[in-house]
């Protein structure tokens, strides 16, 4: 297994002056079984980073575990594998997949509209 980096993308807002509190608002909602995006960054690989959704498997505090949902296209990070387990935190989450989102994938269809 390779060096890797989740990224903290509070920090990195912060950094450049963005608040972003409708990402906090939909973070305070998770719950187990929604999915996220972590930014994963390979540490022997500067150039080899990318976003990926992980499936929250377990919640507690600002402490959650995942697994996750899609395999890396980038090169230095093609050893993950969908499945493999996380352990992150709120600042690690880079936007929260919408659940209407998650569904349509799922399922591979478009959802109805009423």
């Amino acid at each position: 297994m390779q060096p890797l980096a989740v990224e903290n993308i509070e920090e990195l807002r912060r950094q450049h002056g963005i608040d972003d509190a409708e990402l906090r608002e939909a973070i305070s909602g998770l719950q187990v079984g929604d999915s996220v995006n972590l930014t994963f960054r390979s540490e022997s690989l500067a150039t080899s980073r990318e976003t990926l959704p992980v499936r929250i498997t377990s919640i507690r505090g600002q402490s959650l575990q995942g697994t996750l949902a899609r395999k890396p296209a980038t090169k230095g990070l093609e050893w993950l594998f969908v499945g493999a387990p996380f352990e992150f935190t709120t600042a690690q989450i880079h936007s929260v997949v919408p659940r209407l989102e998650r569904v349509k994938r799922r399922s591979g269809k478009p959802l109805a509209r009423k």
